[in-house]
């Protein structure tokens, strides 16, 4: 068994571009992978949080022709916004 790398909230906030109030969100939610250690202590798994964004990658939609229609109309492929909007997702 590998050893996980965990890291605290402060530690996440400085790798990744989020805001501490978007991570307590997340968190709150359950829409974000984390391992709670006491009812006010957090930490993350590095390998589930590269994972979790991964899923959250936004893929761009093309037309027929091969043009691009931005990203008003692409197509999200992240399960944990499905499993939260009670539906098959953002489209």
């Amino acid at each position: 068994m590998s050893a996980r790398t965990l890291v605290t909230r402060a530690q996440l906030l400085e790798r990744y571009p989020l805001k501490p109030a978007t991570l307590n969100s997340l968190i709150y939610r359950r829409a974000i992978p984390h391992i709670r250690i006491a009812p006010r202590t957090v930490v993350f798994d590095l390998d589930m949080i590269s994972r979790w964004f991964d899923e959250c990658r936004v893929e761009p939609v093309r037309s027929g022709n091969g043009d691009d229609l931005g990203a008003a109309r692409a197509e999200i492929r992240c399960r944990h916004t499905a499993r939260h909007a009670g539906g098959e997702g953002v489209r």
